[in-house]
């Protein structure tokens, strides 16, 4: 049990990192004019990339491509429909 309670302590201070860091989304949104995927960051940035940098956005219509939700913890982008699920961090990583 003593394990099961410092290692909550350590999550939450992880994750109170990563939302400060901006490792975390608030909001997503698909432009379809530029063919972008946009974020807004915890930290007060905003982020885009081109959704068709993805192999599996690549290939989706731009009905599919808007379909895109974050996870619930905002740690992670989500298109059902296309069985596509992207890190948060991992894009930052990819694209910056």
């Amino acid at each position: 049990r003593a394990t099961i309670v410092r290692q909550i302590a350590v999550a939450r201070v992880d994750e109170r990192t990563a939302r400060r860091c901006g490792h975390r989304a608030l909001a997503v949104s698909f432009d379809r004019r530029t063919g972008r995927v946009l974020l807004e960051l915890t930290n007060g940035c905003v982020f885009g990339f081109p959704a068709q940098t993805i192999p599996e956005l690549a290939r989706a219509t731009a009905s599919a491509r808007a379909a895109v939700e974050l996870s619930p913890g905002g740690g992670a982008l989500q298109w059902e429909q296309l069985d596509v699920h992207l890190s948060i961090p991992g894009l930052l990583r990819a694209f910056v």
